[in-house]
């Protein structure tokens, strides 16, 4: 998997069909039993949604799905991991961040496993207040406050 990731440094080179299938093989990988397998794969397709423009639905088809499993891991390294590459995927375009959160919604909160279902809530919340959710603002100050989307004018 870390060499595959290396690759990332000149996909240039490439077809868009030879990094889709890049893409599948690695992603292949989150499904391993291993947790340094599936956190290596993680990473190393979060560092390609910056460099790879693939059709949104591709990456929810391939990645989204065992990315929030993954939010239940054991292993920190790995939930965080996973965040990570969810943000990233909902930083390619609008549509891909509302799919983001829709997705999160809809199988991270019903999921069986209770961890699923916190870190889902928690990556709901990171997103929103990491600002990766557009036109919303975190009202701040003393008492605390609450994402807020813009006043109409």
């Amino acid at each position: 998997v870390q060499q595959l990731c290396g690759i990332a440094l000149s996909l240039d080179n490439f077809t868009a069909a030879d990094i889709q299938r890049l893409v599948v093989a690695v992603a292949a990988r989150l499904r391993d039993s291993s947790s340094t397998v599936v956190y290596n794969a993680t990473n190393c397709l979060a560092a390609w949604t910056k460099g790879i423009h693939l059709d949104p639905d591709h990456w929810f088809n391939v990645v989204v799905p065992s990315s929030i499993a993954h939010l239940g891991d054991n292993k920190g390294a790995v939930r965080e991991a996973s965040l990570q590459l969810l943000s990233a995927i909902g930083r390619t375009a609008p549509r891909a961040l509302c799919n983001v959160l829709v997705s999160l919604a809809e199988a991270g909160f019903a999921h069986q496993e209770w961890r699923v279902r916190l870190q889902s809530v928690l990556a709901v919340q990171s997103l929103v207040l990491r600002g990766d959710v557009p036109g919303m603002e975190w009202r701040g100050g003393g008492g605390g406050g609450a994402p807020t989307a813009p006043a109409d004018t």
